[in-house]
């Protein structure tokens, strides 16, 4: 007779060792199949080995192309909406989140893909449209809170409007 199996049935060591095997975008996949798988993730620090990551701000969206395998294979879209905002994995379709508001959404995101990442960025590069109200410091709380300092090979920062460059670099406390 067959018992179904859970993943909180399956030993740590097995499970780390299948995780480990698995690319980061499965993990992202894993960590909302349950709060204890997400949970076991988050104790275990797996390296995300990431190689570039692009960011693009403007007034209604966040865009992140994230290249985990040298190939810009993750792209998700975060959209203001009237009531919300709309979140859009590559081709998937838009999942709309009801009285959230997609900077917010975008910067929890940013944590967990960043959380883990050990190794050097080739590339980490920001393009503004706009600066965005709480981005910035939001941006600076997600790298702040990092356990070590996010290591760059090269950092791209574009502004496209000028009116919006002051704002970047304003001195605050």
């Amino acid at each position: 007779m067959y018992s179904k199996l859970s993943m909180s049935d399956v030993p740590p060591v097995v499970l780390s060792h299948i995780i480990s095997l698995a690319g980061f975008q499965s993990r992202l996949v894993l960590q909302k199949v349950s709060w204890n798988l997400r949970n076991f993730l988050e104790d275990r620090h797996f390296e995300s080995n990431l190689k570039s990551i692009s960011i693009t701000v403007t007034l209604d969206f966040i865009s992140i192309y994230i290249d985990p395998q040298n190939d810009w294979s993750l792209d998700i879209e975060y959209q203001n909406e009237p009531n919300g905002c709309s979140v859009q994995n590559g081709m998937k379709p838009k999942v709309f989140l009801k009285n959230q508001y997609f900077v917010t959404i975008f910067l929890n995101d940013l944590i967990i893909n960043l959380k883990n990442q050990k190794s050097v960025l080739e590339l980490f590069r920001l393009s503004f449209e706009c600066v965005l109200a709480g981005f910035l410091k939001g941006i600076s709380e997600v790298l702040d809170n990092r356990d070590s300092p996010l290591r760059v090979e090269e950092l791209n920062l574009e502004v496209t409007n000028q009116e919006e460059f002051p704002k970047l670099f304003k001195s605050g406390n």
